[in-house]
């Protein structure tokens, strides 16, 4: 008598598709800290799940990314050194959504 063995997708096309996720995460991450940065912002993380920005008081990109569908969860507050300058700013955490396969 055999013994069942379950079917297991293709090695190679799970492999593939493992690769273009990793590509659009980072093609996501790519255009989220351009967009932070070009609003005077700073994205400060790595590229992982959950994403963090330091942002001046009075800056837009909160609002800006949450027009855009992104929900941001308030750290609190900090201070960026620019310069020779103390910056105070605003902790945010972005978390990265699902891009699903």
């Amino acid at each position: 008598m055999a013994i069942p063995v379950p079917r297991s997708r293709n090695f190679e096309a799970e492999l593939k598709e493992q690769t273009a996720a990793i590509a659009k995460r980072r093609e996501l991450f790519n255009a989220l800290n351009h967009f932070v940065r070009a609003k005077g912002a700073w994205l400060v993380s790595s590229p992982g799940d959950t994403l963090r920005i330091e942002a001046k008081p009075d800056s837009e990109v909160v609002d800006l990314l949450s027009d855009k569908g992104f929900a941001l969860q308030s750290l609190g507050t900090g201070t960026r050194i620019e310069g020779s300058k103390f910056l105070p700013v605003r902790i945010y955490a972005l978390r990265v959504p699902s891009l699903g396969k």
